[in-house]
Order: C-alpha cells, then sequence, then structure tokens
C-alpha cells in the first residue's frame, strides 16, 4: 500500500519514468557510499562528503516531488533526463575537486552519469552533455592549478583530460547509436 503511494501509477509513461529516476537514485546512492569509503580511507575530508551527500539527498527529493506531483509532464522531456544529469555532473564535479589520489578513478562516474541519457538523448545531445563535462572538468582543474601539490603534472593531467574527452566523445555516438535504434524497433512493434 505504502508502495503505491510512493510511486505515481495514474499512467503507465509516468510509472516508467520514475522506475528510471530509481535507477538513478540507486545509482546515486552507490557513488555516495563509494565516497564514504574514500573518507575513511582518507581520499576526501568529511566536509566535502557531508556537503555532496547533502547535495544528493536535496537533488533527489526534488526530483522525487517533480516527477510525483506531475510538473515533469510541462517539460519538453517528461524524463527530465538532462536536468538529471547536469545535476549529477555538478555533484560529481565538486567532489573530484576535493578527492586527491583517487582522483582519477571517479572519472568513470562521468559516463555511466551518460549512460542514463541512452534511452532519451541523440548524438548531438550526447556531444553537448560531454562538452559539458569537459568545461567543468576544465574548470575544476584550472581551480586545482592554484593549490599546491594538488596536481600531477601538467602533462599527466592533459593526457587524463584527452583521455575523458575521447571516452566522452566516443561514448556521444554509441549512445546516440542505440538511441536512434530504438525508434525502428518502436515502429515494428518491437521495444
Amino acid at each position: 500500500m505504502a508502495w503505491r503511494l510512493l510511486i505515481p501509477s495514474d499512467d503507465r509513461e509516468q510509472e516508467i519514468r520514475f522506475r528510471r529516476y530509481l535507477i538513478a537514485v540507486a545509482t546515486s546512492l552507490l557513488v555516495v557510499f563509494l565516497l564514504g569509503l574514500c573518507v575513511v580511507g582518507g581520499a576526501l575530508p568529511r566536509r566535502p562528503f557531508a556537503v555532496t551527500s547533502g547535495i544528493v539527498l536535496v537533488s533527489i527529493g526534488a526530483f522525487y516531488f517533480i516527477i510525483r506531483t506531475g510538473l515533469n509532464r510541462r517539460a519538453r522531456d517528461p524524463s527530465l533526463t538532462v536536468p538529471m544529469m547536469v545535476a549529477a555532473i555538478c555533484t560529481v564535479t565538486y567532489t573530484l575537486y576535493h578527492l586527491s589520489a583517487v582522483r582519477t578513478a571517479f572519472l568513470l562516474v562521468y559516463p555511466v552519469i551518460m549512460f542514463f541519457g541512452v534511452l532519451r538523448l541523440g548524438t548531438r545531445q550526447f556531444l553537448l552533455v560531454a562538452v559539458f563535462i569537459m568545461s567543468a572538468y576544465a574548470f575544476m582543474i584550472r581551480l586545482l592549478s592554484g593549490k599546491p601539490g594538488a596536481l600531477d603534472p601538467m602533462g599527466i593531467e592533459l593526457l587524463r583530460g584527452l583521455v575523458l574527452g575521447t571516452v566522452l566523445v566516443w561514448f556521444s555516438f554509441m549512445g546516440g547509436y542505440v538511441h536512434d535504434l530504438r525508434w525502428p524497433l518502436r515502429e515494428s512493434g518491437y521495444d
């Protein structure tokens, strides 16, 4: 009974959107858990972890409210794919700024965020998200360049950025390709 109160079930599409939202929530909480391990391991200070956790919880609540009340139906994409991705990208970038030795490992979260757009975004939209990620990452690196010892040698940082950019562009094309495959399947009756 409580489950019915939590999940909007007034129409099938809204229920599907809510289930996708729940997958995003589970992924966000998994990342928070991993960041908690970073705190225990000394790779992330407690304060940035608390801020990140707070942002994640507020985002979860805000998107739940928007979907549960049906406000999302007014958006061009009622699944709110890009707003959720942007919120996640900004949160991850903030956290990357505060991570030390494990920063490189957490760059993997960016492609995970992009994965959530596969059902909704075409190649062009994916490329715009990739540009946003790279801009946020470059801004973070610029901020860290003013802190002694916060970065690896600039050649390594540039290589890291090049690899990240390459992966994001590749993902943009592959994600767009998968997205484009869905339309012929949907028209043929399979999905």
